[in-house]
């Protein structure tokens, strides 16, 4: 679809995009990791009666603003961005993964640090998320212990973990000893919060 015959409300979700990625470039600080909503979740969420097909046509256009948007981010300083995407849970149609794929393998030739978040149930899909071109994931483990083991032992050598997880729940004090003790052998590569 040529940028003439994109419809009114595909542009308008356009303009909303770049009104929002406006806001952020305004609002981040070099200091702080950046944190946008990942531009899949943005295709989404976007209020387009349209079919998926033609939804997803629009893909490059709206990775061409992100893209953009990181180099005015790196140009400001900014060493990370993260990447939050929100729609990512349960069973997800695989042509979202794929747009998802696509998506970073452009942003990633961006000159900062890309961390992708908001990946609900990653243990369904490991191995996608371990293979997405980005810096670092991030993953909330609460109430998933045992996905502390099985995410470390297959985390790319290059790649940053940032976990998270609730405290005073279930399993918290198990998960926090896992991640004290993977930190041991990960010092630079494992950032660990607790909510």
């Amino acid at each position: 679809m040529s940028q003439s015959q994109v419809t009114q409300p595909a542009q308008d979700s356009l303009q909303q995009l770049t009104q929002l990625l406006s806001s952020y470039s305004v609002a981040s600080q070099p200091s702080e990791i950046a944190t946008i909503t990942g531009p899949v979740s943005f295709m989404r969420q976007a209020q387009l009666e349209l079919p998926l097909e033609e939804r997803l046509s629009y893909l490059n256009q709206v990775v061409d603003q992100y893209c953009r948007f990181l180099q005015q981010q790196a140009d400001s300083g900014q060493q990370w961005i993260r990447i939050n995407e929100p729609a990512f849970t349960g069973n997800l149609a695989a042509v979202w993964w794929e747009a998802l794929e696509y998506a970073c393998s452009r942003l990633c030739s961006a000159p900062l640090n890309l961390l992708i978040s908001g990946i609900n149930q990653p243990a369904e899909n490991l191995d996608r998320l371990l293979d997405l071109q980005a810096d670092g994931i991030e993953l909330d483990f609460t109430g998933q212990p045992a996905l502390v083991d099985i995410l470390l032992d297959r985390l790319p050598a290059y790649k940053v973990l940032s976990a998270y997880f609730q405290a005073h729940t279930t399993h918290s004090k198990i998960i926090a000893a896992k991640l004290e003790q993977a930190k041991q052998k990960l010092p630079e590569r494992l950032w660990i919060r607790i909510l």
